[in-house]
Formats: structure tokens, C-alpha cells, sequence
């Protein structure tokens, strides 16, 4: 099982009630797996983080030594576990996608993390954005200075793709990819005073359609 096979598990990870996307892959996989998605230019802390989760949840010894392992190669790294990514996701639940998929659509949402917060803030932050690249694409862009969010030249580490709510491409029409980016701003931003810390453009809540996003709308307000 190589880094790819458990990259493209990670891409498609849609189930928000799936918290174990790993569920099904052995010990010594997941462990050579985030070693080498470590090793790439942009290294993947997202899957070594849920490679760790899922170890530390079978909480035999053999599962906690590879778990270890992994830690251990993040140190290596100058990084750390993603504290707050499952939460995060869980977040996702508030959203809805409410049109129709069509091919005609060009907009797709992006999640970049990017480093350099306090461990107040979980150290790591995300900055969400959407774009008619491919995310990979704009995501060098960020990287390298074109058209770049604040810090992510310097701070950016990779794509988070178990953030990417809702996995399609979305509406230009109305500027509803804008309205669809600020919602997976908002919901992201909720309940994590300990991180992540969210940047990027929004629109304003007064401003979404009416009916936009009525449940996520709610439990902003409490």
C-alpha cells in the first residue's frame, strides 16, 4: 500500500460520519506510507496525522509503536500531528450543498494548511480559498507568490483534502462560489478558540442569498 493508494483514500474521504478512513489498512502500511508522503516536497501531515488517529485508536502495543513511529518522523521534520483536524471536519456537518452537480460548473473550494501560529492556535492554521485551477495548481501558485494569500509563500505545507467540503465543483452563477467559499470559511471557524486559525476572503453573512446555508446560519447564532 504506497502513499498514492491512501492519498486517494484520503481525496475521496466524502462520509462525514467516516471518522477512520484508515479503518481497513494494516500497521506497517500506514507507517510506510507517511514516511513517504513525508519525504515529498510538500510533506503530508495530514496523512500521517489520521495514519496516527487510526494507530492510536486500536490501542494494541504493536499499534501505538507504529503511531509512535510516525510521531517521531514528524519531530524529524521540525512538524507535529494536526491537533484539530477531525474536528474540524466535523464541522462540515453544518453545510450543505445546494445545487445540483453539473459539469458546466468551474469553481472548485480549496483548503491550504499553512504553519506559523502560536501553540495557542494549535500552531497550524488554514487558509481557504476557491479558484477555476485545478487545486494543485493554484496551490503552487500560493506557494511560489502568485496571487498569494498572506504567509502562504512562507507558511504554506500542502492541500488539506479532508477539509474540501463538498468534494465537487461548485456555481459562478451569482457569485455563488464565493458564497459557497465563505460558508466553508464560517464553518470551519467554529468552536476551535484552540485552532485552526482561518484566513481568506468571506462575504458577509447579511449578504448570502436567503436560505443560504440556514443551518450552518443557526448555529453560528447559538
Amino acid at each position: 500500500m504506497s502513499w498514492e493508494d491512501l492519498h486517494e483514500v484520503v481525496k475521496n474521504w466524502s462520509d462525514l460520519n467516516d471518522e477512520r478512513p484508515f479503518i481497513q489498512q494494516q500497521a506497517p502500511f500506514l507507517v510506510d506510507a507517511a514516511e513517504e508522503g513525508l519525504k515529498r516536497k510538500y510533506p503530508d501531515l495530514e496523512l500521517a496525522t489520521l495514519a496516527i488517529l487510526e494507530l492510536e485508536h486500536r490501542g494494541s502495543p504493536k499499534a501505538i509503536k507504529s503511531a509512535s513511529k510516525i510521531r517521531a518522523m514528524l519531530r524529524e521534520k521540525g512538524h507535529q500531528p494536526i491537533s484539530w483536524l477531525i474536528s474540524a471536519r466535523r464541522n462540515l456537518q453544518f453545510l450543505k450543498f445546494e445545487h445540483k452537480p453539473k459539469k458546466s460548473y468551474t469553481n472548485s473550494l480549496y483548503v491550504i494548511l499553512r504553519d506559523g501560529f502560536s501553540e495557542n492556535n494549535g500552531r497550524y492554521g488554514i487558509y481557504v480559498g476557491e479558484t477555476t485551477k485545478t487545486v494543485e495548481e493554484r496551490f503552487e501558485q500560493h506557494i511560489t507568490g502568485i496571487k498569494a494569500g498572506k504567509g502562504l509563500p512562507k507558511h504554506g505545507i500542502q492541500l488539506l483534502h479532508s477539509l474540501m467540503w463538498p468534494w465537487q465543483k461548485v456555481p459562478r452563477k451569482d457569485s455563488m462560489n464565493l458564497f459557497y467559499e465563505s460558508a466553508l470559511h464560517k464553518a470551519l471557524t467554529l468552536e476551535n478558540t484552540s485552532g485552526p486559525k482561518v484566513s481568506g476572503n468571506t462575504q458577509q453573512i447579511n449578504d448570502w442569498p436567503d436560505g443560504f446555508q440556514n443551518e450552518l446560519i443557526s448555529k453560528i447564532a447559538g
